[in-house]
């Protein structure tokens, strides 16, 4: 019964969270339409801002993860539990927020692996010469942020998640919390050192990736490049097996289609590199040829062992 209490009380807890959150909403409309002046007064107030929101999404989370644990120890218990209707969990985005965090946590490895992955992306920023800033547009939990900090190259982070904002503020990044398209139409032309997607290419519907390699080229400097990471579509374990994993995965995407867009939309320099083969005891080695048999397995294997992981790395011209 003490469960089912403190159930009711989160719940009402949730709605005051959601009430405060219109009221923000509507504070940052008035905000806006006022057109304060003082840029010393508007960096004050939209740094507030961002603090006061990243806290509402700090409870969010926590209400959902205590209301989570009190189901799962009365699941073991065998008591009943009370499901949230179907419709009900629909209009909760803290819901499908928590779901993909855990999902992000489980299947796609700790925030140090991510990182010791991305790591090898460093150079090709570096080579880019430019005090501007690189967008990680779908940061998730900050990896390459940290990355980028390091190296002391200024960089801001876009996610739709608020959890995944709420963590990359507590880290001390600058995240701006809303959809990627909205963000890129937002930016000046030429304003960007660098814009990089990792691992959300294959969230898009064809038609939005399309106006993001677009956008990504017009906001770029000259030389600038765009680096996108995604699944790689022309592998088969890809294909066959992880790449549904993600429920929020839209499409495979081959790596020759990535290329033919990025030429499409007026980069230079296009190349797709292959990474993160998958480790596996039977691989036949080249030596291990001269029959119709091996030479069908070599064959095979190409689609098999090759990268999982595709990196499409494309310029804007210098001179565009």
């Amino acid at each position: 019964m003490k469960a089912r209490n403190v159930e009711r009380e989160l719940r009402r807890l949730s709605d005051a969270i959601e009430a405060i959150g219109r009221r923000l909403d509507e504070v940052d409309r008035r905000f806006q339409v006022a057109q304060i002046e003082d840029d010393g007064f508007r960096r004050l107030v939209t740094g507030q801002w961002l603090l006061l929101s990243g806290d509402v999404d700090a409870i969010r989370q926590g209400a959902f993860n205590i209301r989570r644990s009190l189901a799962s120890r009365d699941i073991r218990k065998g008591e009943e539990v009370d499901v949230p209707e179907a419709e009900a969990l629909t209009d909760d985005p803290v819901f499908w927020e928590a779901i993909y965090t855990e999902i992000e946590s489980q299947l796609r490895g700790s925030p140090e692996v991510v990182a010791e992955l991305q790591r090898r992306y460093l150079g090709l920023i570096a080579e880019v010469e430019s005090d501007l800033p690189v967008v990680d547009l779908g940061c998730g939990r900050g990896e390459f942020l940290s990355l980028l900090e390091e190296e002391g190259i200024d960089a801001v982070g876009v996610d739709a998640n608020g959890t995944f904002v709420a963590s990359c503020r507590d880290q001390g990044f600058v995240v701006e919390h809303e959809d990627l398209l909205q963000y890129l139409e937002a930016q000046p032309d030429r304003s960007h050192r660098a814009v990089v997607l990792f691992q959300v290419l294959e969230h898009l519907p064809f038609a939005v990736l399309l106006k993001t390699i677009a956008e990504a080229h017009r906001i770029l400097i000259p030389g600038g490049v765009f680096l996108g990471e995604t699944p790689n579509g022309a592998s088969l374990v890809v294909g066959g097996s992880t790449f549904w994993l993600d429920h929020t995965h839209v499409q495979p995407l081959h790596p020759a289609l990535l290329k033919v867009l990025a030429d499409y939309f007026g980069f230079e320099r296009v190349r797709v590199d292959l990474f993160n083969p998958p480790e596996v005891p039977w691989r036949l080695e080249a030596e291990q040829g001269g029959t119709p048999v091996t030479d069908a397995v070599h064959g095979l294997q190409g689609y098999v062992l090759n990268g999982q992981d595709a990196l499409l790395v494309a310029y804007r011209p210098a001179d565009g």
